[in-house]
């Protein structure tokens, strides 16, 4: 079945365009695989009402066979079919005995925590009430509405964990379909993936002996290796945002039309694994906003405003069928309150340079950030100017005030103004900035009756901890190929190269 999925990715990627390298689509292709699978899932329940094992099967290898008769056909009327191709040489001038030092670290970790992942039970909170119960009530009723998610009893014991989209709870369904004692192989395709995926689409801007230090620095974070063995949905959700937004700053900056489309899906498979996700659509469709404000083109933002359906469909669903909303814990009302925004603040801070959650990741980012501006005001001291003075006004702020809503929206603005003048990754940072912003304010809006917001174990020590999976990474991401850290970088490269670029 696994394979099967595999290769119903691989068919998705291809369908999708050549852009994408060998090396890529082979570490894309089970994520993109299961996240289609449970869109095929989902429609086999709204249509058949049967999730059954062979029905799965058979959907998976159908809807492989016309994705690749398209690409097929497609390559045919261009006369560019893959054995016609030119085979590229081998090239191995990018290995450094640096890059073999932190591969070997990198690989032992992985190795590592796969094997606890794979000989490990499901022993988690959330998924023994949430997503492994769903999962299990999937596989053995075969349909979405069973006696789980239909039962208001269920529902309210279990919270919000069984009110989550679907895509953790039916990829885990095909391992218990399949007899499978445990769903964590698919917490390893994931994480296995993930780190092929991280290193990869990086090397699109770094060399190689930056992409395996900040892969190895990623997969160090310590929360999120820790999560790395859970069967939970945080890491999922990370790779899918991370992926979409990766790649369309690969499509904006390198022109490479297949990558919007495959950020467009990530997105959404990402919204189907976690609701909060949203904020990156949204924050996504804003600088999408501006680049078709400035080019006069909109088709890639009403493209893009499409991924907002299966986010709606999900909500339609838990209505039609599901006797408890997500939204009883949040205020219907915007209002502003100094204190408990100062709290939410202070709090999330506190996650985020805790060094035994996050580690240096966030401390890292900021080095990069504060690095860049500097870097490029002394570059370029008469463009820069008007920069100059806004660091010199926030960090007059910072003094007088403190850290507050006030000086943290200063400071966004003086990063995403020097990112923009200095055009160095300004929609890798907007995207971050506005995304982690909306992120921060979904908590501020939870009930100020709710008990647990600022308790152990509660929205913010828990909630708010895992959410930060989806944007550690691409913090990470924007350290590494920030232009002073690749120019150190290449300079190191030259020194440590083994072998030499073919003639």
């Amino acid at each position: 079945m696994f394979i099967l999925i595999f290769f119903l990715g691989l068919s998705l990627l291809h369908l999708l365009s050549k852009d994408f390298k060998p090396l890529e689509k082979l570490a894309l292709a089970m994520p993109m695989g299961l996240g289609l699978t449970t869109f095929l899932m989902f429609f086999l329940d709204r249509t058949v009402h049967s999730i059954t094992k062979d029905n799965v099967l058979f959907s998976v290898i159908i809807v492989t066979i016309i994705f690749s008769g398209v690409r097929y056909y497609l390559d045919w009327r261009a006369n560019d079919l893959p054995w016609k191709r030119p085979r590229p040489k081998v090239d191995l001038s990018w290995l450094t005995l640096v890059w073999v030092v932190f591969a070997g670290m990198t690989a032992y970790l992985v190795y590592g925590i796969t094997t606890k992942c794979l000989y490990w039970p499901t022993a988690e909170f959330d998924a023994i009430l949430g997503y492994d119960l769903l999962a299990k009530a999937i596989a053995h009723e075969h349909v979405m509405t069973n006696s789980m998610l239909t039962n208001s009893f269920i529902v309210g014991s279990c919270a919000t964990r069984m009110l989550y989209p679907p895509l953790v709870a039916l990829s885990n369904s095909i391992c218990y379909m399949t007899g499978m004692e445990s769903s964590k192989w698919i917490t390893a395709f994931f994480y296995l993936s993930w780190v092929f995926i991280f290193y990869l689409l990086l090397r699109r801007f770094v060399t190689s002996t930056n992409a395996i230090i900040f892969t190895f620095l990623t997969v160090m974070i310590p929360e999120m290796f820790a999560h790395a063995s859970f069967s939970l949905s945080n890491l999922p959700c990370a790779v899918y945002s991370t992926i979409g937004v990766v790649s369309l700053v690969i499509w904006y900056e390198q022109k490479k039309e297949g990558f919007f489309y495959l950020s467009l899906i990530a997105i959404i498979f990402s919204m189907w694994t976690r609701s909060e996700v949203i904020v990156f659509l949204a924050a996504i469709l804003a600088i999408l906003g501006i680049i078709a404000l400035r080019d006069r083109r909109f088709k890639h933002i009403v493209i893009y405003a499409l991924a907002i359906i299966p986010f709606e469909m999900w909500n339609i669903f838990l209505k039609m069928y599901v006797p408890r909303g997500q939204s009883d814990f949040f205020n219907k009302t915007i209002t502003y309150n100094s204190g408990k925004m100062n709290k939410i603040l202070s709090s999330a801070w506190e996650v985020m340079s805790s060094s035994s959650i996050y580690g240096i990741t966030f401390y890292i980012f900021i080095a990069a950030v504060f690095a860049g501006i500097i870097i490029n005001i002394v570059r370029d001291f008469k463009g820069n100017k008007w920069i100059l003075g806004g660091l010199v006004f926030w960090i007059i702020v910072i003094l007088g005030v403190g850290v507050n809503i006030f000086s943290l929206i200063l400071f966004g603005i003086l990063l995403f103004a020097s990112s923009f003048v200095n055009r160095e990754n300004w929609i890798l940072l907007a995207i971050l900035l506005l995304s982690l912003t909306g992120y921060t304010m979904i908590y501020y809006q939870v009930s100020d009756a709710d008990p647990t917001l600022f308790a152990p174990g509660g929205w913010m020590q828990s909630g708010y901890k895992r959410g930060l999976f989806c944007y550690a990474p691409v913090a990470l991401f924007y350290a590494a190929s920030s232009h002073w850290v690749k120019w150190a970088f290449s300079k190191l490269d030259e020194k440590l190269v083994l072998f030499q670029s073919p003639k």
